[in-house]
């Protein structure tokens, strides 16, 4: 399965081509009996595509042709055109959650499980921890821990599903252009930047754009006044959304210590209430 592609790891690779060239190496070993599930709306992804010697399963969520996975009126359809199931059940229905369903069914399709199996965890998936995972609310604010975005391209997904956001993003930035943060639509309300990168997240949203939503931003130092800057930024009904876009190792072993960290301030907070589940952001 090839899901996207975007920038990230250029602290190693020399050059996004590089960099693409390394990810594709993912089927070049398939061969006509093989099968390869890809990402129709990625640009990217779809010119690496035809050189690909596999069987191709395309999926999208945007679009809905014959042949395809895609999403249309208000189910998961099947490239023949048969609705697979329906939104409403769905465990979890962003865009990127819509797109991670759309791969999984046709890969599961294609290795022959049954279709009842397929809706049913479909239907029972809750997402995984540090993934755009709901920590609770205090304060009438929503607190979600997205800490395994670890690029300007998986935080910018997670920005995408929330009108009323305060971003927390920073770390060690990877040699990427985190101004990507600021493309978002809708912008964040507010962001506060911090770790080695807290600098160029805040500078990300300087542009005329920004300024003209009028996105308040605040750099800090820890995550410990990271998470204390954003419950004072935040109103009743916004989110508060740790997703990086960068990575952890200017302050922690990996991205889980960096989201533990995170939710056991948020759990701190006063009148804390955990969440049962996890969000369905939109949404990696």
């Amino acid at each position: 399965m090839f899901l996207n592609i975007a920038e990230d790891h250029l602290d190693w690779h020399s050059d996004f081509v590089s960099y693409a060239a390394a990810k594709s190496r993912i089927f070049a070993r398939q061969g006509p009996d093989d099968v390869l599930v890809h990402n129709a709306d990625d640009p990217v992804v779809g010119r690496l595509v035809e050189r690909a010697r596999s069987r191709c399963v395309p999926f999208s969520v945007r679009t809905h042709t014959p042949g395809t996975w895609s999403v249309a009126g208000d189910g998961i359809v099947t490239p023949d055109g048969d609705v697979l199931v329906a939104l409403e059940v769905l465990g979890r229905a962003g865009p990127h959650d819509l797109a991670n369903a759309l791969a999984a069914a046709a890969a599961a399709t294609e290795m022959g499980a049954d279709p009842t199996a397929i809706v049913d965890e479909l239907r029972e998936f809750r997402g995984f921890p540090h993934r755009v995972e709901l920590v609770g609310e205090a304060g009438g604010v929503s607190y979600v821990d997205d800490s395994k975005a670890t690029n300007p391209h998986a935080a910018r997904s997670a920005l995408d599903a929330y009108g009323n956001a305060v971003l927390i993003a920073g770390g060690r930035n990877k040699g990427l252009d985190l101004g990507a943060l600021s493309t978002t639509d809708p912008l964040p309300r507010a962001v506060v930047g911090f770790g080695e990168a807290g600098d160029e997240v805040v500078a990300a949203f300087r542009g005329v754009r920004a300024e003209r939503a009028g996105v308040e931003t605040v750099r800090v130092d820890t995550m410990e006044q990271a998470v204390s800057a954003a419950a004072a930024l935040a109103h009743v009904g916004d989110t508060v959304l740790l997703s990086p876009g960068c990575a952890s190792f200017d302050a922690y072993a990996n991205y889980a210590e960096r989201g533990d960290h995170f939710s056991a301030l948020v759990a701190a907070l006063p009148g804390f209430s955990p969440s049962r589940g996890v969000s369905d952001g939109q949404d990696d």
